[in-house]
């Protein structure tokens, strides 16, 4: 199954719903699962941090599009959180910074 961004829209945001079950998965086996997997959930950790990131800042500026920008933000830090928790508890910081080189 193909992703084409030109044709598919997403999931509102209005029915976009985190429970428990779908917010933890497990996560990914750094000695059996593939290299790319682990650059792939390192790589998305960051795109999604760096979102929140300017987000709050852009809300910060922005005070009359904080309401705006507030149902975002929740749903940016449950998928944030979700990507995060993929990383193996055998991981350790090194090991992620490596991952980022």
């Amino acid at each position: 199954m193909a992703l084409d961004l030109l044709k598919d829209n997403g999931t509102p945001l209005e029915k976009q719903r985190f429970t428990w079950k779908e917010l933890v998965q497990p996560p990914y086996s750094k000695l059996d699962d593939d290299a790319f997997t682990r650059v792939r959930v390192i790589l998305m950790n960051g795109i999604k941090s760096e979102a929140l990131r300017f987000s709050h800042a852009c809300a910060r500026m922005n005070r009359h599009r904080q309401l705006a920008l507030a149902p975002v933000r929740r749903v940016e830090q449950h998928q944030q959180t979700l990507v995060n928790w993929l990383n193996p508890v055998d991981q350790s910081p090194l090991e992620t910074t490596i991952g980022f080189e």
